[in-house]
């Protein structure tokens, strides 16, 4: 690509951008290409499905695990694993969120 060529390309970008009021450019979901904005639903669409998809195998796995240990005999098989979930979730709990200082 020379010169010119990335100019003019920058041009044609830059027209597609609005202005953000500070003499700055921003980009809009409505300047996007009909392509780019079904990549940007599409990935939209994943991070939302993903983790609620593991969220249901990891409960799908601990029902399993607690049905196998009452099939084997085992007396409260849902109950130990459960109080493990609980302490896993109070020490995430207990984390401290990150600060917003850059300090």
């Amino acid at each position: 690509m020379t010169a010119p060529e990335v100019q003019a390309a920058w041009a044609s970008t830059r027209d597609g951008l609005e202005s953000d009021g500070d003499g700055g450019l921003r980009l809009t979901f409505a300047s996007l290409t009909v392509g780019k904005k079904a990549a940007v639903l599409g990935a939209a669409a994943a991070v939302l499905a993903l983790p609620a998809r593991g969220v249901v195998a990891a409960e799908r796995w601990a029902f399993g695990h607690g049905q196998a240990r009452a099939a084997a005999g085992k007396r409260f098989p849902h109950t130990g694993p459960a109080l493990a979930y609980g302490v896993l979730m109070i020490g995430l709990w207990l984390v401290p969120a990150p600060s917003s200082d850059p300090a």
